[in-house]
């Protein structure tokens, strides 16, 4: 897998682990934005509940003559929710599960934004909190 599966495969597995984050949202509802074929499309039906997006936003690199020496992913976590006060309980949980993984894991990973907004689907207003966290090698090449 590539780093950019990493991070996302990474996150999105301790997400799924948590309590929080499972009385809001079913497996089907923790999702990547774009799927990819390490991703099955199982049958998400995103407008309706909650649910968490997962995207990459960019990426950063350190090079010189010898080559590329570290990679750093941007990536976002959107928590969706009708109700403000469920969109803050799942946030608040990716949060914790972010700063528990920065202290665990075999990548850099660093929370570096967090905001909310709210915007119109479907008709309906859905509440939505971005955290946002870098995710990189710690000792590449």
């Amino acid at each position: 897998m590539s780093i950019l599966t990493d991070a996302i495969v990474e996150v999105r597995k301790a997400l799924l682990a948590d309590e929080v984050v499972k009385k809001h949202c079913p497996a089907d509802h923790v999702v990547p934005l774009y799927f990819t074929e390490d991703f099955e499309k199982e049958g998400t039906t995103i407008d309706m509940g909650d649910y968490i997006v997962m995207a990459h936003e960019g990426l950063d690199f350190d090079d010189n003559k010898f080559g590329v020496y570290n990679e750093t992913y941007h990536m976002l976590v959107n928590c969706v929710s009708t109700d403000y006060d469920s969109s803050l309980e799942m946030a608040e949980a990716v949060r914790r599960i972010l700063l528990h993984l920065q202290n665990t894991s075999d990548r850099n990973i660093a929370i570096t934004d967090f905001r909310g907004e709210a915007a119109e689907f479907n008709g309906r207003l859905r509440y939505v909190q971005i955290l946002r966290y870098d995710y990189g090698e710690v000792n590449p090449i």
